[in-house]
């Protein structure tokens, strides 16, 4: 999934070169994460998904502590809003770099339970930015 999680990184790095806040890279942030969540609650439901994102997120503690502290949502429909109140109280760089290495985590998460192919397929949608996230204006 290279060229997906490049895209990913991409956005980001331009967000920032426009001079994004940390409060829009996490929103652009949690566009994609309700993405994932779309895309794979249908299979391995939100519970799933919310468990998968608190495992990255335990795996990144020693890295990005304050990733790791962040709140479950509560059950049901994963809002994100902890992880958006976690990436915005971090400087926009941080915040990008963190949720990047979230994202290759929960990706080799989900990678090594499915394969890398089934995950790539699943996946691809939130990979694909759409025009909301490709300009961050």
């Amino acid at each position: 999934m290279q060229s997906g999680e490049q895209g990913i990184q991409t956005r980001f790095v331009r967000s920032l070169a426009q001079g994004a806040g940390p409060d829009e890279v996490a929103e652009a942030a949690v566009l994609i994460w309700r993405d994932i969540d779309a895309a794979l609650a249908p299979i391995i439901g939100q519970q799933g998904v919310a468990a998968l994102l608190r495992r990255s997120q335990y795996l990144l503690r020693d890295t990005y502590p304050w990733l790791g502290s962040c709140p479950p949502d509560p059950p049901g429909a994963p809002a994100f809003d902890a992880l958006k109140s976690a990436l915005g109280a971090q400087a926009a760089a941080d915040s990008a770099q963190a949720n990047g290495a979230l994202l290759q985590v929960f990706n080799d998460l989900l990678s090594s339970l499915i394969g890398a192919s089934l995950s790539e397929r699943l996946l691809r949608s939130a990979w694909t930015p759409t025009s909301a996230q490709d300009d961050p204006q």
